[in-house]
């Protein structure tokens, strides 16, 4: 094919005579359009699923399926290519939850697909992901302005109609890269633009220090051996307990070579209890390395592997946004998730319907956050005044750290009574739930003090003092519960492997 000035156009056919006499409308427009060139860079890729990725009308990268599960077409655009928001998707196969997520996480307008050679689309949104809608056949596009070819209207006609089978398709791309055939100035374009496109992306991670980033992490979990034998309620709360630990052993001050991020982090576990990963929100180095994403990442690398292990468990200090619970359901089967926090933003996610098995629960962790009173020593003094019948036996912070539980502001930091504020909220939080709170619940109670118009929940976790108490006081805690020596073995060995992953990470130079 060629390209012809205007000054040579032959007078367009944009509809023909059908055998009856009436005129018969031709399908293609500007966006089944983009959906053939799709298809004949598909085929140009040896059959290889293909997403293109268009701004104002015009190709500026392009995805191509890779090797891996983990590492369909549109997955591999989105992942490296970060200016795509606002930017439509145009792909020749049905996007997987994954690849949906991806299209939420950076904020792309449409996702338009072939299902066969059905086209359709979907929209992310703030709220999700929209159901799909078939594509309309409104409006037409140009492509070709000189045919030199016999019934050269004929084959206008079939060039300027969206294939619907194989063998349409073969004679659709036969015909589009005939030299006889000379396209208009926009078919032209945007051949040229998928020509000498300059991002291409075959592959999930392709940057070396991305690359580097998540070998370093999966190299810090430390040999383990053995199972632990212990009731499955008392694992989840001492594996979130070991998550809580995480974050706040790489809160942002703590953190070295791990980039920044949101103060979120993960483990991930297998039926035996042995650490196969673990992450935290790095997306300084990338903005798709959430701590769920990062983690399953390195994992799939270093074992060169496209699927999570049967059994596995993930941990999740926050609950999963769409493009984390699209990869996890994605490459793991009946995966249970277990989170410590809700994100409200994030509704009818992959694991909220359940995708390929997996699910996600809220963990029944209680929000201890400090020692028993007696063991702080500027309320000793006051412990010991009082008759041992109204001592309380635990309540969350220190005093000095500002407003450390709900309804707590106003008092005064050195106000005596203040810590016992937590032994109140915990007692009207559970009447008001039926139920004993967790530490989720003390979180959203913290964010829900900020007000009406409060903050996302990533933003909380970073700015609000109470996210951080909180993993402190676990990071704190961990070793002083093993030498207490009260649990079961079972018990007594996750504590250990907890304690193990924090200092190899330490070693690793990764944090403080």
């Amino acid at each position: 094919m060629v390209y012809t000035s205007d000054a040579a156009i032959i007078p367009g056919v944009r509809r023909r005579r059908g055998k009856t006499g009436h005129w018969k409308r031709i399908e293609m427009n500007i966006h089944y359009f983009f959906l053939a060139m799709a298809l004949r860079d598909k085929e140009n890729e040896g059959g290889k699923d293909v997403a293109l990725l268009v701004s104002n009308n015009q190709v500026i990268a392009i995805g191509v399926v890779g090797n891996q599960a983990h590492e369909k077409a549109i997955v591999n655009l989105l992942h490296n290519f970060d200016r795509s928001s606002g930017c439509d998707i145009y792909t020749t196969y049905v996007p997987t939850e994954m690849c949906l997520g991806l299209g939420w996480q950076r904020n792309v307008r449409s996702i338009v697909y072939l299902d066969g050679f059905n086209a359709k689309f979907v929209r992310p949104t703030d709220d999700g992901i929209t159901d799909s809608f078939a594509l309309g056949g409104d409006g037409d596009f140009q492509i070709s302005q000189r045919i030199n070819l016999p019934k050269w209207w004929d084959e206008k006609a079939r060039l300027e109609t969206f294939p619907t089978s194989s063998d349409a398709l073969r004679k659709w791309i036969n015909l589009f890269n005939s030299p006889k055939v000379d396209l208009t100035r926009g078919a032209y374009d945007i051949y040229d633009q998928i020509k000498r496109c300059r991002y291409v992306y075959n592959s999930r991670v392709s940057d070396v220090n991305e690359k580097s980033m998540l070998a370093r992490m999966i190299d810090c979990v430390p040999v383990q051996t053995g199972t632990c034998v212990t009731e499955p309620s008392k694992k989840d709360s001492l594996w979130m307990k070991v998550a809580y630990a995480l974050a706040g052993a790489a809160l942002p001050d703590s953190r070295t070579a791990l980039q920044q991020g949101h103060n979120v982090a993960a483990i991930m576990v297998s039926n035996t209890d042995i650490i196969l990963g673990w992450g935290v929100n790095i997306n300084r180095l990338n903005g798709c390395f959430h701590a769920e994403t990062s983690m399953v990442l390195a994992y799939l690398a270093k074992n060169n592997a496209s699927k999570l292990p049967d059994g596995v468990r993930i941990y999740s200090t926050l609950a999963p946004c769409h493009m984390c619970a699209g990869l996890i359901t994605t490459v793991g089967t009946n995966v249970p998730v277990v989170v410590g926090h809700m994100d409200p933003r994030i509704q009818k996610s992959a694991l909220d319907r359940k995708k390929n098995g997996s699910i996600q629960r809220l963990t029944a962790v209680l929000p201890i956050v400090q020692k028993p009173i007696i063991e702080i020593p500027e309320l000793r003094k006051y412990a010991n005044s009082m008759s041992p019948e109204n001592v309380p036996k635990r309540f969350p912070s220190l005093a000095e750290v500002p407003n450390p539980h709900p309804g707590s502001r106003g008092i005064a930091p050195d106000d005596v009574m203040r810590p016992f504020a937590f032994a109140r909220w915990m007692s009207s939080t559970q009447a008001q739930l039926g139920r004993m709170p967790t530490a989720g619940d003390w979180l959203e109670a913290h964010h829900a003090e900020d007000g009406p118009r409060r903050k996302g929940v990533t933003t909380f976790l970073r700015n609000n003092p109470a996210p951080k108490q909180l993993f402190k006081y676990n990071l704190d805690s961990l070793q002083e519960l093993l030498d207490a020596r009260v649990g079961d073995e079972g018990e007594t060995a996750i504590l250990q492997r907890g304690i193990a992953l924090i200092k190899k990470i330490k070693v690793g130079g990764l944090i403080k």
